[in-house]
């Protein structure tokens, strides 16, 4: 009787342990890959942003501003995208505030530094 007490507890927790989300999920090891990705491409927008510093400055100069409007509406478009991605997963508000702030720090405002910090400082929060 004992052994067999022993077999279906042992049997429960090899169910147990394969059914977790841990072992064998490819959809969470998917959505870690995807996390990563995201991660690296918000980190990557973030330091186009900071390099963006340069033209914000000089705002009085045309053509200055006009290649700050430029990179401004091509990182939107990345950051468009990358936040179509993070639609895509749940229970992640530190990737989307990320996200929002990681748009303010590539813009032409002169506050911008201060939105790239804040997305630093969520994309740190990313578990």
């Amino acid at each position: 009787m004992k052994t067999i007490i022993n077999s279906i507890c042992a049997a429960v927790l090899i169910s147990l342990f394969c059914l977790s989300p841990a072992y064998g999920d490819t959809s969470a090891n998917e959505t870690d890959a995807k996390i990563k990705k995201i991660k690296s491409e918000i980190t990557k927008l973030i330091k186009s942003g900071r390099e963006m510093e340069q033209y914000r400055t000089r705002i009085n100069d045309l053509d200055k501003a006009n290649l700050c409007e430029e990179k401004k509406n091509e990182y939107l478009t990345i950051a468009i995208h990358i936040g179509e991605e993070v639609k895509t997963l749940s229970k992640h508000l530190e990737l989307r505030m990320a996200v929002f702030d990681v748009v303010n720090c590539t813009s032409c405002s002169s506050e911008a530094l201060i939105a790239c910090d804040e997305a630093e400082i969520n994309l740190s929060n990313v578990k």
